[in-house]
């Protein structure tokens, strides 16, 4: 061993242990302040939450904002591959928020209607507030599949697209059902307030029409994500030139509703005839006669019939390009005012019973008959499917209509008891009997 060497190794060592100690601290003081952080930010987190019965509100103005289809479309960004300018959504498509809303247009909305909504509200049902662009859900009762996940999914998108651009708004009642979802007014809230819900009748006076759950997903009918599905159609559609389609009335669908029964009690008139392929069956009994949106696209002229009030199926038909035969039925989404008869849709009587089954199938078989007619109509649902029924539409009437629905309200908004974010409602099970929302005693249901 050279003199020395032990020296130099002894030193060499030394040096490295108070690399170590160095290193060391160095590490606990990182660790330190990332606790400290992720503590103030916690805490921060939970201060900024408004706390129940809390008033938190922006002038009116800021809240309500622009509301014409033309200025709101510039608040959405450009979605990748559409123009950075994309054309207006014409006005009609926005038409059913006036109708709507059109109750309370003199007594503006009040807290008191709100209550009634939420205190007498259905099954499949919750509460929706927006402070300072958070949503919250509010006495969630549990919906059929997943609708009511999907409906919060869409509306979360929603409030990560606009945030603060969103207004502040209470919405006593989202029904996720068939049904609009409300009960006769009880004494201790007498007035009826307006329950948001997927289609109306003339007579649902409380009813404001909202886009569906499939503008979001509809995993039961195999249905992916509305962005990527009408990607999807519109590559399967094109792949299928109207020559090449099969020239048969195409059908395929549970048997509820009145019109679905009468052609399941008419199998004579619909199966003896070459032009229909139609059958009412039982999903439970016989999956396999499941037949997918696109394989849709393979048929020239496609029936939609309502179930027991609309039918969520109707949003996806137009884009096949297809001729869509529609019986009248009083049940309508909120863009139903787009639908013209002989220009992209073709409208039969009602179809209740036997002899108006008879009826609507002649009508239709005039269509068949009239192939620049039908290729008229495809091309005018195909046009209205990619040009109108867009995710940025869909965003955009949203957001028109909750401005509306703001302008009409008459007090401030204070979040309520049973409220959670809608972060948490998503990640968890949440839901509330309707005795154990926070009502009015002679309110409750």
């Amino acid at each position: 061993m050279q003199p020395g060497h032990f020296d130099t190794t002894i030193t060499s060592r030394g040096r490295d242990r108070k690399s170590d100690r160095m290193a060391s601290v160095v590490l606990q003081l990182a660790v330190t302040f990332l606790l400290g952080s992720a503590v103030f930010l916690l805490a921060y987190s939970y201060s900024v939450r408004p706390a129940p019965g809390k008033v938190q509100w922006k002038p009116k103005a800021r809240a309500a904002g622009p509301t014409d289809p033309a200025s709101l479309l510039k608040l959405l960004p450009a979605a990748a591959g559409e123009p950075a300018s994309p054309p207006d959504p014409p006005r009609a498509f926005f038409q059913s928020i006036e109708q709507d809303l059109a109750p309370w247009n003199m007594t503006g909305i009040t807290s008191n209607h709100v209550e009634s909504a939420y205190c007498s509200s259905r099954s499949g049902a919750f509460r929706l507030q927006i402070i300072g662009g958070q949503m919250y859900i509010v006495g969630e009762q549990e919906s059929f599949q997943t609708r009511g996940h999907s409906v919060k999914m869409m509306l979360l998108q929603l409030q990560n697209t606009f945030g603060d651009q969103l207004p502040d708004v209470d919405i006593g009642a989202f029904s996720t059902g068939d049904l609009p979802g409300g009960s006769e007014p009880r004494s201790g809230c007498p007035e009826a307030g307006p329950i948001f819900c997927f289609s109306k009748r003339p007579e649902d006076v409380q009813a404001v029409r909202w886009p569906d759950f499939g503008f979001y997903d509809w995993p039961e009918a195999h249905a992916i994500p509305w962005e990527f599905f009408t990607v999807a159609i519109e590559k399967a559609a094109r792949a299928l030139p109207w020559q090449s389609r099969t020239s048969q009335l195409f059908h395929r669908a549970a048997a509820i509703g009145e019109t679905r029964v009468a052609l399941r009690d008419t199998p004579q008139e619909v199966s003896e005839n070459p032009l229909w392929n139609v059958k009412i069956i039982d999903w439970a009994g016989d999956k396999s006669s499941f037949v997918s949106v696109l394989d849709h696209c393979k048929y020239r002229y496609l029936l939609h019939t309502a179930g027991n009030t609309y039918s969520g199926r109707m949003k996806y038909l137009p884009f096949c390009g297809s001729a869509i035969v529609m019986p009248h039925s009083p049940w309508e989404e909120f863009w139903y005012g787009m639908l013209e008869h002989g220009k992209n849709v073709y409208r039969t009587p009602a179809v209740n019973n036997r002899q108006e089954t008879h009826i609507a199938l002649t009508a239709a078989e005039a269509l068949v008959q009239d192939d620049a007619l039908a290729q008229t109509i495809a091309q005018g649902a195909h046009d209205l499917a990619v040009n109108v029924l867009t995710t940025r539409n869909i965003e955009l009437f949203m957001l028109a209509l909750l401005k509306r629905y703001a302008e009409l309200m008459d007090f401030k908004v204070a979040l309520h008891p049973d409220a959670i974010t809608i972060e948490e409602s998503l990640m968890g099970q949440n839901f509330r009997l309707p005795e154990q929302r926070t009502c009015p005693a002679d309110c409750r249901m």
